[in-house]
Order: C-alpha cells, then structure tokens, then sequence
C-alpha cells in the first residue's frame, strides 16, 4: 500500500488526499504490513541481536516520515482539522520512541505540542468528542513522562488535567462501557501519581 501511494504522489503531487493517505498508513501502519512474515525457523536461523534496534530505527524515520508530511498539509491547509489531528498523532507517538529511549525532554516536548493541538481542535468541534478524548490520552501520557523524569507535581497537574477533560465527555459518552474503563483508567492514574487518595468521579 505504502509503495502505490509513494508512486500515486509522484504521478499526482498536487493531489493532498495520497500525501494525507501516507501519512496515516506510515503512522499507523503494523508491523506486518511493512514486511513479509518469516516462518519460526527462518526466523530462528537468521536472528541477530541488532535487529531490535534496527526495527525501532524503522519505527523511527516511518513516523518521522508521517509527521513531515501531515505538518506539510496543515501548513498549507490549517483549516483541514483531519491533518492538524494526524500531526498531533505522529508527534505522540514519536514522543513514546523517545520516550523509551530515555530522551524525556524531547518526549514532553512533543506530547506537549499534541496536547496543545488537540484541545485547540476540542475547541473548535465541542460536538466531536474524540479530539476531546484525544486530548484527555494525550495528557495521560505527558503525565507518565513527567513522572518518569522526577517531576510528581508536573505528573500530578497533566493527570488531573485528563480526569477533567475526560469527565466533560460524560453526557455525551457517559453510556459507553469501553469510555468508562478509560476514564476510570485516568481517574486511576491521577490518585496513583497524588499518593493514593481517592477522588470519585460522577
């Protein structure tokens, strides 16, 4: 899919939806879309130690890829909420490569950068809870950097950031069973990172 889009750009650059299309595939591509399966024993003959690290370069330029080319869009196009949200998620999940990696500055940097995108779209289409949701994610995860780089008040603030933006979606998603777990996952992770104290959510 990647290689016909690939060629579908050259034969077409003025056309955004292949380069947008792109973008989406390399963000969120698995890992078994990007190259054959091997069977158990080709792979057991051909191991070598450096192929995790190879792979996670992989990982690396593809989202590096994606998160070039949906910044590319929304600067020619910052009214397309679509490319603003698809920059937003690249950046997010850079932010969790570096992340493992140990480089935390530059994690909470691009989770910061994706929560300010997704509450400027929450802002903008109240109606579209999932930019709301998004942005309730996303803050979990800024809230699990900071704690990771010894910064619990930091931690602390982002945590119960995502507990209030969750919550503000329960007229809305209130009824739905998967909604539920999340928000009661933040609820957890915020009285987690405050040192246990309970704070019950409608």
């Amino acid at each position: 899919m990647i290689q016909e889009l690939e060629s579908l750009i050259a034969d077409f650059p003025d056309v955004p939806q292949f380069r947008f299309e792109l973008a989406d595939a390399l963000c969120f591509v698995r890992p078994r879309e990007r190259e054959p399966e091997r069977s158990r024993g080709e792979a057991g003959e051909s191991f070598n130690p450096d192929d995790r690290a190879e792979r996670a370069w992989s990982e690396r330029a593809r989202i590096e890829r994606a998160a070039a080319l949906a910044a590319e869009l929304t600067r020619a196009w910052p009214q397309v909420p679509q490319y603003q949200a698809l920059t937003a998620s690249a950046a997010r999940r850079l932010a969790a490569i570096h992340r493992r990696e140990g480089a935390l500055d530059e994690a909470d940097r691009l989770c910061s950068d994706a929560a300010e995108t997704y509450r400027q779209l929450a802002g903008r289409f109240p109606s579209l809870t999932l930019y709301s949701i998004a942005w309730a994610q996303t803050l979990s995860e800024r809230a699990d950097i900071l704690l990771q780089a010894g910064d619990r008040e930091g931690a602390q603030r982002e945590s119960a950031a995502a507990v209030d933006v969750a919550e503000a979606c329960l007229d809305s998603r209130g009824s739905d069973p998967v909604f539920r777990r999340f928000l009661d996952r933040l609820v957890r992770q915020r009285d987690q990172i405050g040192g246990g104290i309970r704070r019950d959510h409608p």
